[in-house]
C-alpha cells in the first residue's frame, strides 16, 4: 500500500513500515497437453514413469488422484467410468492426445479400454473446461498422453499373471529410420474372472432364519487387445509433422445382476490424427506457436444375449 504525502503541493510515495512491494504476476492460459510442471490444485500431472513395475492401471491411477472418483462395473477389464467432484460420467471430457473420446450417442468413455502401457502421463483438469474442449465439460478434463517416439533407442516388455486365469503382457518399440522417428507398441490382457462367494447369512432372534449359501460370478471372461503406432519427421527446423494410429478391441461377457451366462459385449475403436507443429519455426515471429492437426474415430459395438432371463433374444449394433 502506497500513502502520498509532502507540503507545497510537492508529493512523494511513503512505504508503511512492515511492508513490502510484491512481484508483479503473470497469468496465462492453460492448454490441453501443456500443463505446468508445478499444476495448481485445480491440475494434476499423473505421470506413467513412476509406477513401472507396478501392477496398475489407468483407473486405479485415476481413482488415487484427489476428488476423482471411478466405478468399476465388475472385475478387470469391464467396463469402468469416471466422476470429478461429483459429476456424472457424461460430464467428463476425455481426451486421447487431444482428441475427444466422448460420443453423442453414450456421452461416456469406458477407462478400462486405454491401457497404461501405452500412455506416458495423464492430465486431470478438475471444473469446467468448456473453453478448452467444448461443450460437457463440466466436471472436466482427463487428458491421456501417449509415448511419444523421441529418436532414442527404445524396447520394452512386460508379462505377468494372477489368480483367476489372468495373463496380461505388453511389447513395444521405438527408434529412428533415416530422418523418421517411429514407435509401436501392443498390449494384451485376458481374464476368466469367474469366482465363487457366499451369501450374508441373515439371523433373527439369534438364530439364523437364512443360512449362507455359496455362488458362483460366471460369465466375467474377458479379452482385450490394443496397438499403437506412431511416426514423427521434422520437414524443417522448428516445423514438425507427426501421426499416430490406436487401435482397440475388446470380447468380455456380461453376467449382469441376473447371473446370465451367454451375454456378450464386442467393442472395437480406433483413433488416428495426423499434426503439424511450428515453434519458433523462422518464418513466424517468435514466440508465436501453430498447432493444427486432422483426427479420424470410429467405434463399433456388438451385443447379444441369446438367452435372456425375460423376453426375446437380444442382438444389437452401434456404429
Amino acid at each position: 500500500m502506497l500513502f502520498r504525502s509532502g507540503a507545497s503541493g510537492e508529493t512523494q510515495d511513503v512505504q508503511p513500515s512492515g511492508s513490502r512491494r510484491l512481484p508483479t504476476a503473470r497469468v496465462t492460459a492453460v492448454r490441453p497437453a501443456e500443463l505446468p510442471e508445478a499444476p495448481s490444485s485445480f491440475a494434476t500431472v499423473i505421470e506413467a514413469a513412476d509406477y513401472v513395475g507396478e501392477e496398475e492401471t489407468l483407473e486405479g491411477l485415476l481413482d488415487d488422484s484427489v476428488g476423482v472418483q471411478v466405478r468399476s462395473f465388475g472385475g478387470p477389464g469391464q467396463q469402468s467410468e469416471i466422476s470429478i467432484r461429483g459429476s456424472t460420467g457424461q460430464q467428463v471430457i476425455i481426451l486421447l492426445d487431444g482428441v475427444r473420446l466422448n460420443t453423442a450417442q453414450s456421452g461416456t468413455v469406458d477407462l478400462s479400454t486405454i491401457p497404461l502401457a501405452i500412455v506416458d502421463r495423464i492430465e486431470v483438469s478438475r471444473g469446467g473446461g468448456a473453453t478448452q474442449v467444448g461443450s460437457g465439460a463440466i466436471g472436466g478434463v482427463i487428458n491421456i498422453v501417449t509415448r511419444r517416439p523421441s529418436g532414442q533407442p527404445r524396447t520394452s516388455a512386460l508379462f505377468s499373471g494372477g489368480s483367476f486365469g489372468s495373463w496380461r503382457g505388453s511389447l513395444s518399440h521405438a527408434d529412428r529410420a533415416g530422418p523418421i522417428d517411429y514407435g509401436a507398441s501392443y498390449t494384451g490382457f485376458t481374464t476368466k474372472g469367474d469366482w465363487h462367494f457366499r451369501s450374508v447369512e441373515i439371523q433373527a432372534a439369534g438364530q439364523p432364519s437364512i443360512e449362507s449359501v455359496e455362488f458362483e460370478r460366471v460369465n466375467n471372461t474377458v479379452e482385450r487387445h490394443s496397438a499403437l503406432l506412431q511416426l514423427a519427421a521434422d520437414l524443417a527446423p522448428g516445423l514438425r509433422v507427426s501421426a499416430s494410429d490406436q487401435a482397440y478391441f475388446v470380447s468380455r461377457g456380461q453376467p449382469g445382476p441376473s447371473q446370465s451366462r451367454t451375454a456378450h459385449e464386442r467393442r472395437s475403436r480406433n483413433v488416428a490424427q495426423v499434426k503439424f507443429e511450428a515453434d519458433g519455426w523462422e518464418r513466424l515471429p517468435d514466440p508465436v506457436r501453430v498447432e493444427s492437426r486432422v483426427s479420424y474415430l470410429s467405434e463399433r459395438s456388438r451385443f447379444r444375449e441369446p438367452m435372456p432371463e425375460l423376453g426375446d433374444p437380444i442382438a444389437t449394433r452401434q456404429r
